[in-house]
């Protein structure tokens, strides 16, 4: 699996001279077995205080070093003659080494270069190292970067194990390995070490496909929402236009019906609204409910709702028993009824965009304390 070019970042120059020495050999090794699964490297520098001269050492010498396989990424600085000196890793650079690509960087600035480099790094390999070092490894993981923190040889890295550790991005046993001063067992070290890398290298790229797997699927949903939305709001508005002013010459209980299929529409049209429009979202999860499930939802808020309203209307019609013939005050109830379809339509619309959420929030209450 390729993963893009692996930063090499820290040192082998802290503590005793044995530790150093230590280093050193686990940092070849690694360079090695770097190479031999075929992981493009990056580096800054050759100064032999620093990582990348022993993992490059390692890196060559297992042979398996392709074309450009590694990058040298340093800050171009200019002589007194307003000419470019030479890179790290001159050496190679004055030989045209096939396996080398030197990148120079017009910032001269070598703080700059180095921390822009890592956004579009695949990963990044640890030792040692100071402060520079762990805001890398920081920056490195804020960009859901794979970082190997061989914190064995201290610095730094010991920070970094801990953080890839409560992060979850390493298990326990692979935090002791990384914790590890391998000595001569350095070279198998090493390859269980890139296996590390390659495992978070994994999980990462797992749940960037989940990730993309969800929001695909909420936008499937969302055109499923939409369309269902649409297609109940037209409804609902063509039962208002055609019998708004009873038309149809419903009789009461008829002009009824209409009002709660209208509302019932209208509702659960508001709870789909409140799903598909961002600005009506308060959740902003990253997956939604199933269509039905809140059609369903928006059905009863919009009948309970426009319920309530019609039994405050229907107190407030007027008593016309014995001063108008029964027929009369049947048409004139209807004709009342009808006129109170745009306004059951509105009521039931907000009550679907607005409750769906109170209730929701109520039957989670009701449901985690069952």
């Amino acid at each position: 699996m390729i993963i893009g070019r692996i930063a090499v970042v820290g040192s082998t120059n802290r503590l005793d001279v044995q530790t150093q020495s230590a280093a050193k050999a686990a940092a070849y090794h690694l360079g090695w077995a770097l190479a031999t699964k075929r992981l493009p490297i990056l580096v800054y520098d050759d100064k032999p205080i620093f990582v990348e001269a022993e993992v490059v050492r390692g890196y060559l010498a297992s042979g398996q070093a392709a074309v450009n396989s590694i990058e040298v990424r340093y800050p171009e600085k200019l002589d007194d003659h307003k000419r470019p000196n030479p890179p790290p890793f001159k050496t190679y650079f004055e030989e045209g080494h096939p396996s080398f690509l030197f990148q120079p960087d017009r910032n001269a600035e070598w703080e700059i270069s180095f921390y822009q480099s890592l956004e579009t790094i695949g990963g990044m390999v640890i030792f040692q190292g100071g402060s520079s070092t762990l805001i890398a490894g920081v920056i490195a993981l804020g960009y859901n970067k794979p970082v190997l923190s061989c914190s064995g040889f201290g610095g730094m890295a010991v920070k970094l194990t801990s953080v890839l550790a409560e992060k979850g991005a390493i298990a326990p046993e692979e935090k002791a390995r990384l914790e590890l001063r391998p000595g001569e067992a350095a070279q198998a070290w090493a390859k269980e070490c890139v296996e590390i890398l390659l495992k978070q290298a994994e999980k990462i790229e797992s749940k960037r496909q989940q990730q993309a797997i969800n929001v695909a699927s909420v936008k499937r949903r969302q055109t499923v929402h939409t369309l269902l939305a649409a297609s109940m709001a037209a409804i609902a508005l063509i039962l208002c236009i055609v019998n708004w002013d009873n038309s149809l010459k419903f009789p009461p209980v008829g002009v009824l019906v209409v009002i709660f299929i209208v509302a019932g529409l209208s509702g659960a049209t508001g709870a789909m609204l409140r799903s598909i429009v961002p600005f009506l979202r308060t959740d902003r999860k990253d997956t939604l409910d199933s269509p039905w499930g809140t059609v369903a939802l928006g059905l009863i808020v919009g009948l309970v709702s426009t319920l309530i309203y019609l039994v405050a209307q229907e107190h407030g019609f007027p008593e016309l028993k014995g001063t108008v013939p029964e027929e009369k005050i049947t048409e004139f109830k209807a004709d009342y009824f009808a006129q109170l379809i745009p306004f059951a339509m509105i009521t039931a619309l907000v009550a679907g965009m607005t409750l769906d959420s109170t209730f929701k929030s109520f039957l989670k209450r009701r449901l985690d304390e069952a």
